[in-house]
């Protein structure tokens, strides 16, 4: 199965819809209007995102930069969650994304979105929904 991506223009503030394409070389590529031609565009204007492969409790996809709640239950006390809420990172080093709750100023770092005692729910993303971010 192929990654999935989503890209953000920074220019306009919106997503691409359906006009983008990562092509083998790597390269960004946009179709023009009213052309099958692609053309190559500035990826400094635009933010490339992959899919976690993983769904949200509601069936919605998790992409990088979603910022998402969850529940996590404490080893020692399966009958008592806590919630979490961070932004989706994708980490190089460890091949793998993450929940980064620094990015909402909490002590912990890294929950790996694999693990199946998280519950989440996408509530937003980083270009959308900044506030959400924002330590309460």
């Amino acid at each position: 199965m192929l990654p999935k991506f989503r890209v953000w223009c920074k220019n306009r503030n919106e997503w691409e819809r359906d006009t983008c394409y990562i092509q083998q070389d790597g390269i960004l590529y946009q179709r023009s209007k009213g052309s099958e031609r692609l053309i190559p565009i500035l990826e400094k204007n635009h933010v490339v995102m992959q899919s976690t492969g993983l769904k949200d409790k509601n069936g919605v996809e998790i992409f990088e930069g979603d910022i998402v709640v969850g529940q996590q239950y404490l080893t020692t006390d399966l009958s008592t969650p806590f919630e979490i809420k961070g932004l989706v990172k994708y980490s190089e080093r460890n091949t793998m994304f993450y929940l980064d709750e620094k990015s909402i100023g909490h002590d912990k770092f890294m929950y790996s979105l694999g693990s199946s005692i998280y519950q989440y729910e996408v509530i937003g993303n980083i270009y959308e929904d900044k506030e959400l971010l924002e330590v309460e």
